[in-house]
């Protein structure tokens, strides 16, 4: 772990964050956290291309994204936490 992430953010309790269903049909996808910080969300595609970008302003252990306009591929989800990337790796899958 990330010692300044682990200082600002609470450690690793603040870091875990779960996308599910994955993979996905193309329809909803839900990202649960504990910490209820969650902020922004942007979707690369393998070539690194931004794809999806939604941005979250409510206080909650739980959002979702519409994945339907995506095609079938895997796709690399960057979480931001007041406006700091989560220094973890997120894929998704899409079929």
């Amino acid at each position: 772990q990330n010692d300044w992430w682990n200082k600002n953010y609470g450690g690793e309790k603040a870091t875990r964050f779960n996308i599910y269903p994955n993979p996905t049909k193309g329809d909803n996808i839900f990202i649960a956290n504990d910490s209820k910080q969650l902020q922004k969300v942007i979707v690369l595609n393998a070539l690194g291309q931004k794809v999806m970008q939604q941005s979250f302003n409510t206080n909650t252990p739980l959002q979702h994204l519409n994945m339907s306009g995506l095609n079938t591929g895997v796709y690399f989800i960057k979480l931001y936490v007041k406006d700091d990337l989560v220094p973890e790796n997120r894929v998704l899958v899409v079929e």
